[in-house]
């Protein structure tokens, strides 16, 4: 298959994804926002920030800008055959406080369980 995008424009970086048939929607999790420079480097044409990104690869981690703490959850309809995809809504924790860098969620019972790098916990988030 071929990979195609699905919505751009998110308020951070995404990661784990997962969808709920029984709301007819899916879960991505967005662990961080996007730093000015990281948006500065995407925004750029992939001949110029390919390379740029390559060499901030190598860069060693203390010298690299840390990660705002913040933790966000898009809820998306994927789309069918008659209508495009679109985002629903965005549950934000804009300052970390309650659940931080968010990398996994999964919809059950109207609730998301969300998976954290920096939490010693599953966080739960009722949708009802």
């Amino acid at each position: 298959g071929q990979a195609e995008k699905l919505l751009i424009q998110f308020p951070g970086f995404l990661d784990g994804a997962d969808c709920s048939f029984e709301r007819e929607a899916c879960y991505v999790a967005i662990p961080s926002t996007i730093s000015p420079l990281a948006g500065l480097v995407f925004s750029m044409p992939d001949f110029i920030g390919k390379p740029i990104r390559s060499l901030l690869m190598i860069i060693p981690r203390w010298m690299t800008p840390k990660a705002e703490p913040y933790g966000g959850v898009a809820e998306i309809y994927p789309g069918s055959a008659t209508s495009p995809a679109s985002l629903k809504r965005i549950f934000q924790d804009p300052d970390g406080r309650d659940v931080n860098i968010i990398t996994g969620v999964t919809e059950f019972r109207g609730k998301l369980y969300l998976g954290s790098l920096h939490e010693n916990c599953i966080a739960i988030y009722n949708l009802d």
